[in-house]
């Protein structure tokens, strides 16, 4: 019997007879196509530097028959068809590779602070770096809310900077003069003068230092004169 690869004989057309048949005739050897000729996918699957990793599989099918990739797009991937090979004849001598590439999506990393936004671009998975703390003059940085993803996710970010309001005070310094309690407030808020202070045998001329209006971003001194 005739051989063929990726194939099985199956007789001839017309079925030979004895030899007084067979004299001035044409037999078609009848091939039946095997049904564990070998083929291969490859999965490229990009990594959170931007390159692929491949892994590979082999699937069995028929010999000259059409076969399709299967592959699954998991979240924060996308197909790249551009560079996918996603079927193909299977081949007698099991060479047909079919190659599947998935490329992991980017994302944008916002951060605001006070309506000031800077936006980084991501790779889904890949290590979200920890923003610089923001400074503002009469608030400490309270931190990023939401709170700042180890990983990016599959989808866009903003976080916004969070403050807490600082508490100044201002002392007043009487020279030997009554006392004049300290006030201690929020920064930015409005500051009530307190009453001008006594000395027996002085008049009081006024602070060196202007009492503000509100209180500054910082604690500070003030002496009668």
């Amino acid at each position: 019997a005739p051989t063929r690869p990726g194939y099985t004989f199956g007789g001839w057309t017309p079925a030979v007879g004895n030899m007084d048949d067979v004299n001035g005739k044409t037999f078609t050897a009848t091939w039946i196509a095997d049904t564990d000729t070998k083929y291969t996918v490859e999965t490229y699957t990009m990594n959170t530097a931007g390159t692929y990793e491949m892994t590979s599989q082999v699937f069995a099918g028929a010999t000259d028959s059409e076969v399709t990739a299967s592959y699954t797009v998991n979240e924060g991937f996308a197909l790249n068809a551009e560079k996918s090979v996603l079927s193909g004849t299977v081949l007698a001598d099991n060479s047909l590779v079919l190659k599947v590439y998935l490329d992991r999506q980017s994302y944008t990393f916002t951060t605001d602070v006070d309506g000031v936004t800077t936006d980084t671009t991501y790779l889904y998975g890949a290590t979200v770096a920890t923003p610089e703390e923001p400074s503002k003059e009469g608030y400490t940085f309270a931190g990023w809310s939401p709170v700042v993803p180890a990983t990016m996710p599959a989808k866009n970010v903003t976080v916004t900077a969070q403050w807490t309001i600082n508490q100044y005070t201002i002392t007043f310094n009487t020279d030997g003069g009554s006392e004049v309690a300290p006030i201690t407030q929020d920064y930015g808020t409005a500051i009530t003068a307190p009453q001008n202070p006594t000395k027996t045998g002085y008049t009081f001329n006024g602070w060196d230092v202007e009492v503000p209006a509100t209180m500054p971003a910082g604690d500070m001194t003030i002496t009668a004169q």
